[in-house]
């Protein structure tokens, strides 16, 4: 699912960046991200669903950042090679995290963090 995202974030919003330069469709995913006050204030199932989408939507504008990064990039490459390293970060943590929550799950169970505050 995440490269899914990540071909919807070039896709769609590379193209809108390009129009309208990288800061306010940026500014958009930022906005749309604040739907997740909507989505710890939903009582109905339905409502957290359509709120969540909004939330995930949101979330593919800022990694249009880094284009403007590789286009900014003045000291010849630096930037790009440390931001590539950062994007494969990204890309590796929803892969591995998954594995650790059942290791956690498996060794302390889902009671033991909310009844150890």
């Amino acid at each position: 699912m995440i490269f899914l995202g990540l071909g919807l974030d070039n896709s769609f919003f590379g193209p809108l960046s390009d129009s309208f330069g990288g800061k306010p469709i940026v500014y958009i995913g930022l906005y749309l991200v604040f739907a997740s006050i909507f989505v710890f204030c939903s009582h109905f199932g339905s409502a957290m669903n359509i709120w969540g989408n909004f939330k995930e939507l949101g979330t593919l504008p800022p990694q249009g950042t880094i284009s403007i990064i590789y286009d900014k990039d003045l000291l010849r490459g630096i930037i790009g090679k440390n931001m590539s390293f950062v994007t494969a970060f990204f890309i590796l943590v929803p892969i591995v995290a998954p594995r650790f929550g059942k290791f956690f799950l498996d060794h302390y169970g889902w009671s033991y963090f909310y009844m150890n505050n």
